[in-house]
């Protein structure tokens, strides 16, 4: 946590141990240009379920290429309460579809749907497999769908965020295999408080008091981006809690450790409007642009002369 930006720390950790909890509509979006070690630090936190992740071997791709939204579908239900990294929501083939695939992902998470589908009969519906997981979805520019950027969690990455050194130090094979010790450590004690469902929302709308209080509380998008936030918080209380019932920390040491998060996560739930209403009519305009570029719609050429 303190070799990374915590407000980039702070989230993808917290929403690793949400995870193991059970059932959350929350997802995160690290949105970045290219060459800001999104996917290499979302491995880090993918290394928590599956040791053998890496910034070149992810469980899902988010463009069209990589696979079909009924896969990406059933991946979210057959990973459980893990975390499941779908990465690289590049504009490939324009801005505007990628953005309507990011939506529809993150729309199906925080909803927690699944596309109907009939049967081979037509005559019934398919079984439903509703999405379980935890969803870290890295792209280069968020969904400009409003009700789907109210249903996630942007983590900025901007260069020089992320140094390389720092990255191939938490990637040594010592860390990589010692971090599924930490998801059974939390998977074992939650265990024992099944259910916590009840547990769960009075955990969430706690901490969501809390965080609304800096914010415009009657405005209702406010209101459910403090909630998604609130139940990060929930995931690094818990995780703390349990690092000192292990004997892993102190207790004094698990207090700085909350405190540095909960500013982090109060930063976090800041940035959600100034990264929604950052982009100016020129940054779209030059996000389209190079979008037509990369799907081969239009070619630049020099002027004749």
């Amino acid at each position: 946590m303190d070799r990374l930006p915590h407000r980039i720390a702070v989230p993808l950790i917290a929403g690793a141990c949400r995870a193991v909890l059970g059932d959350t509509s929350t997802n995160l979006f690290c949105v970045g240009s290219p060459g800001t070690y999104k996917s290499g630090t979302a491995a880090l936190v993918q290394q928590m379920f599956d040791p053998t992740a890496s910034y070149d071997h992810l469980p899902a791709g988010a463009g069209e290429d990589a696979g079909t939204s009924g896969g990406i579908e059933h991946l979210l239900y057959e990973a459980g309460h893990a975390v499941l990294v779908v990465d690289d929501l590049a504009p490939d083939r324009g801005a505007s579809r990628a953005s309507a695939r990011g939506a529809a992902l993150i729309r199906q998470v925080a909803n927690r749907t699944a596309k109907l589908r009939l049967q081979r009969d037509a005559a019934s519906l398919r079984q439903d497999k509703l999405p379980r997981a935890f969803a870290i979805i890295t792209g280069e520019d968020q969904p400009t769908v409003a009700s789907a950027e109210r249903r996630t969690i942007y983590v900025r990455f901007d260069r020089g965020d992320i140094p390389v050194d720092q990255l191939k130090a938490l990637s040594r094979s010592e860390l990589v295999q010692a971090r599924p010790g930490l998801t059974a450590a939390l998977a074992k004690r939650v265990a024992a408080m099944m259910p916590t469902n009840h547990w769960l929302v009075e955990q969430r709308d706690y901490y969501a008091e809390y965080l609304i209080k800096d914010h415009d509380a009657t405005d209702g998008t406010t209101v459910g981006r403090a909630n998604n936030v609130a139940q990060l918080a929930t995931g690094m209380k818990f995780m703390l809690d349990t690092a000192v019932r292990e004997g892993a920390i102190s207790r004094d040491e698990a207090a700085e450790r909350w405190h540095q998060a909960w500013q982090a996560l109060r930063e976090v739930l800041a940035d959600q409007k100034r990264l929604v209403e950052r982009r100016t009519l020129w940054e779209r305009a030059a996000d389209l642009l190079r979008s037509a570029i990369h799907s081969g719609r239009i070619h630049l050429r020099s002027p004749a002369k």
